[in-house]
C-alpha cells in the first residue's frame, strides 16, 4: 500500500543454500536511481501467516465458537512451527465481507493468509486490485460447507487462490501442511517508504560488499479510498498531570468530530505530519528579551562543528559531530513564549501557577495544496491573580483581561486565528445558550465541533452566536484563565501558503537527496530543529549570526575576498534580515519566515523576502 514498498529478499551460497544472519546494514536500495533507506523486519526465515475467521451465524459452531476456533488455531500453530519454528501465527474475526477481509490482509505484512469462510458475502470483487490479490503466496480459503456459489466465484477472480475442504479438521490440518510443505520463504523482509504513486519504480537491491545484485520493476496499485491496508489514519497527542488531562489530534481523523472511517486523506495527513514536525515548549515564565536572544543564538552556533565539516566535504565526520548532539531553538517560541506583558502592577499580582506549556506544528504540503504552520497554547498554565482588594470578581476579571493578550498575540503573528475568525461576531455563551429551547434545533444542522467540543468545554465558553464560525474562547470558570481555540481543537493560531510555486512542486525529491546525502534515517525537524536544509545553507557564514545580533565579533571586510565569499556574506545578510522581521516585526513576516524554512529544510531555495531587497 502507497508509499510502503515491501521486498522480499532470498541471498543463496554458491551451493544454493539460504544464507541467514546478514544485517541492513548488509543492502543498500535504490528507487529509480535514488537511494533509500529501508527497515529490515527479520534476517531469517520467520513467515507471518494470518488466519482469518467468519463470525457470523451462518458459520458452523466448530468454526464460529470461540473455544473451537482457539483450539483449532493452537493445533494449526503447532503444525506450521514443526516446519517453520521462526513463524508468527496471528488469528483475526471478520464479518461476511470476504474480498475487503482479503485485500486489507494482502495489504499487511501477512507472508501467507488463510481464510475460514462458509461462503455468505456482502461485498464484490474490485479488479482495481487484480495484482493486489494475486501478489505473493496463494491464499488458501478454508471451506466450511460442503458447496457455495461464491467458493467458485473467489477462484474465478482470485488467481493465485487454492480452495480445500475444511469439513474435516484433521484433514484440513494435514492438507495446510503439505501445502506450506511446498512453499518457500525468505529470509529478508525489508520495507522503504517511497514517491511517486503513479509512476513505475525500478529497484536494485545490491549486497554493498559484494559485486552482486539484482532488481525488479513494479507500480503501486491504483489508488483507491476505499481499501487502505493496515494504515495510521491519526496521530495523537496526550498531556496528563494531577487533576488535568489534555488531549490533541495532531493529524488525521479526529474522533470528537466524526464517527470511525477509514479515509485516504487522513492517511496522507498522518503521513504529511511525519515528514513535517512537533516541538513542545515547557517553562514556568518566560526570562528577559537578552536572555532568550542568547539562548536561541547558542543553539544556532552547536551546530558550528559539524556543518563546517560537512561543507568542508567530511560527510562521515560531520556525521559524527551531528551525533554529540546539538541545541534546538525554534525562533518563533521567542515571540509565542515572551512573559505576560503587565503581569505585575500597582494593584494586582497575576502569575502562573502550572507549566506554560505549547504545541508548535508544521505540516508540509505533500498531498494537500497548502503547507501549514501552527501553534497551540495548551490549558496547563492555570493563572492565578492576587489583588490588593482581594476581591474574587477582580480577580476574576484581571485573569481573564491579561491572558487575552495571548489570544491578540496569536492574531498578530498568524493569518489565522480565534480573534480573526470573531472578528465582528455577536458572542454567546454557553450557558445561556443550552437555555435557549430553540438552541439544540438549529444545533442538529451545524458542524459537529459545537456539539462534540464547544458545549463539552465547560460553561463558560463564548462561540458565535449564528454558528457560522466555529472558533471560540474558554475561560476558566474558578480562576478567569482565557485560552483562544480555532475549530480543530488547537488554540492559538496558523499560517498556510498554497502550493502554487515551483520550489515546493520539488519538495520530496529535494527531501529524499538531503536524507541520503546525510545517510542518517532522519526527518525534517520543522522550523525548530534548524534542520539539515537550512543549515547548509547558511554555509561557512553561519557563525557570523552571533556577529549581527549582538556586535560583539568585528564584521570581516569583504573588499578583498574573491565574489564567492562576498556572495555568502550577502546571503548571510539577507539571511539575518529575515530572522530579524520573522521574528520581530511579527506581522511583516506574516508567518512567512516558518513557511520559508519548510522550503529551505528540504532543498529548495524560494523566498518571500528577496536577498536584494537586503
Amino acid at each position: 500500500a502507497y508509499p510502503n514498498a515491501r521486498i522480499e529478499i532470498s541471498p543463496t551460497d554458491a551451493n544454493g543454500n539460504i544464507i541467514e544472519g546478514l544485517t541492513v546494514g548488509n543492502f543498500k536500495l535504490k528507487d529509480n536511481k535514488k537511494q533509500v533507506i529501508g527497515t529490515l523486519e527479520n534476517n531469517k526465515i520467520a513467515p507471518k501467516i494470518m488466519m482469518l475467521y467468519d463470525t457470523s451465524l451462518s458459520m458452523p459452531s466448530e468454526y464460529r465458537d470461540k473455544e473451537h476456533v482457539e483450539k483449532f488455531i493452537g493445533e494449526i500453530d503447532i503444525l506450521i512451527k514443526e516446519i517453520y519454528p521462526h513463524a508468527q501465527v496471528k488469528s483475526q474475526p471478520t464479518g461476511s465481507n470476504i474480498y475487503t477481509a482479503l485485500l486489507n490482509a494482502k495489504q499487511s505484512d501477512s507472508d501467507f493468509i488463510m481464510y475460514a469462510t462458509d461462503g455468505d458475502n456482502n461485498d464484490k470483487y474490485n479488479p482495481t486490485y487484480e495484482d493486489v490479490y494475486n501478489k505473493g503466496k496463494p491464499i488458501v480459503i478454508l471451506e466450511v460447507r460442503e458447496n457455495s456459489y461464491t467458493y467458485s466465484l473467489l477462484k474465478e477472480n482470485i488467481k493465485n487462490l487454492i480452495g480445500i475442504s475444511a469439513l474435516d479438521k484433521e484433514a484440513v490440518q494435514q492438507e495446510i501442511k503439505s501445502i506450506l510443505s511446498d512453499l518457500t520463504f525468505p529470509p529478508y523482509v525489508m520495507n522503504y517508504q517511497s514517491f511517486g504513486e503513479k509512476q513505475e519504480h525500478l529497484l536494485k537491491v545490491k549486497l554493498n560488499d559484494k559485486d552482486i545484485s539484482d532488481e525488479v520493476t513494479f507500480r503501486f496499485p491504483e489508488r483507491n479510498d476505499e481499501f487502505l491496508g493496515e494504515r495510521m489514519i491519526g496521530l495523537y497527542l496526550t498531556l496528563q498531570k494531577k487533576g488535568l488531562k489534555v488531549k490533541r489530534t495532531l493529524a488525521g481523523w479526529d474522533p470528537q468530530l466524526t464517527k470511525y472511517e477509514s479515509n485516504r486523506k487522513h492517511v496522507d495527513e498522518v503521513h504529511e505530519m511525519l515528514l513535517g514536525g512537533i516541538v513542545m515548549a515547557f517553562e514556568k515564565e518566560a526570562p528577559s528579551l537578552s536572555i532568550r536572544l542568547t539562548e536561541y543564538l547558542t543553539s544556532l552556533l552547536s551546530n558550528e562543528k559539524w556543518f563546517n565539516t560537512q561543507r568542508d566535504g567530511n560527510t562521515e565526520r560531520a556525521v559524527t559531530y551531528l551525533e554529540e548532539g546539538i541545541l534546538s531553538y525554534s525562533p518563533i517560541l521567542l515571540s509565542m513564549m515572551q512573559p505576560l506583558s503587565d503581569a505585575y502592577n500597582k494593584n494586582t499580582i497575576t502569575f502562573p501557577e502550572g507549566f506554560r506549556s505549547s504545541i508548535l506544528k508544521i505540516k508540509p504540503g505533500l498531498y494537500s495544496p497548502e503547507s501549514k504552520l501552527s501553534f497551540d497554547y495548551l490549558p496547563t498554565s492555570n493563572y492565578q491573580t492576587l489583588s490588593r482588594s482581594g476581591e474574587g470578581k477582580v480577580n476574576f476579571k484581571e485573569t481573564m483581561r491579561k491572558t487575552m493578550q495571548f489570544a491578540v498575540l496569536e492574531s498578530k503573528m498568524f493569518k489565522e486565528s480565534t480573534l480573526q475568525q470573531l472578528h465582528n461576531k455577536t458572542l454567546i455563551s454557553s450557558e445561556k445558550a443550552k437555555k435557549d429551547k430553540d438552541f439544540y434545533k438549529v444545533l442538529k444542522e451545524k458542524a459537529p465541533v459545537f456539539r462534540n467540543r464547544i458545549l463539552k468545554e465547560g460553561k463558560f465558553v463564548f462561540f458565535d452566536d449564528t454558528m457560522k464560525s466555529a472558533a471560540y474562547f474558554v475561560i476558566n470558570h474558578k480562576s478567569g484563565e482565557l485560552y483562544a481555540n480555532l475549530p480543530d481543537g488547537t488554540g492559538g493560531g496558523g499560517s498556510s501558503v498554497e502550493r502554487q510555486l515551483k520550489e515546493l512542486g520539488k519538495v520530496v525529491d529535494q527531501y529524499q537527496q538531503l536524507v541520503n546525502q546525510m545517510q542518517l534515517s532522519m526527518m525534517v525537524t520543522g522550523v525548530g530543529g534548524l534542520s539539515t536544509g537550512i543549515i547548509v545553507n547558511y554555509s561557512v557564514t553561519l557563525v557570523k549570526l552571533y556577529a549581527y545580533a549582538s556586535e560583539a565579533i568585528i564584521l570581516m571586510d569583504a573588499s578583498s575576498v574573491d565574489d564567492q565569499i562576498k556572495q555568502g556574506l550577502n546571503e548571510l545578510a539577507c539571511n539575518v534580515y529575515k530572522d530579524i522581521a520573522y521574528l520581530s516585526l511579527g506581522p511583516v513576516g506574516e508567518g512567512m519566515g516558518g513557511i520559508e524554512s519548510l522550503i529551505g529544510s528540504m532543498g529548495g531555495n524560494f523566498s518571500f523576502i528577496s536577498c536584494s531587497s537586503a
